[in-house]
């Protein structure tokens, strides 16, 4: 699916949301459409992507925000 496919409500409350925190987050949940079938689906994994984030740490949160450092 695509993000033009989710309700005005869902848009709201997951990609501007999103956008309001950090550009490189309303990407990962723009991308996250894509792989979905639907906006149920969308939410669901929407929610399991938010739980992830929650549980990094700051490095893995600099890496999701900032792309990983070169060695």
């Amino acid at each position: 699916m695509d993000t033009d496919e989710l309700s005005k409500e869902a848009y709201q409350a997951v990609i501007i949301e999103a956008e309001k925190f950090h550009q490189d987050l309303t990407l990962q949940f723009g991308l996250l459409a894509s792989l979905c079938k639907d906006e149920e689906e969308y939410l669901d994994e929407a929610l399991d992507l938010i739980s992830e984030l929650r549980s990094y740490n700051a490095n893995q949160l600099s890496d999701v925000f900032l792309g990983k450092k070169k060695h």
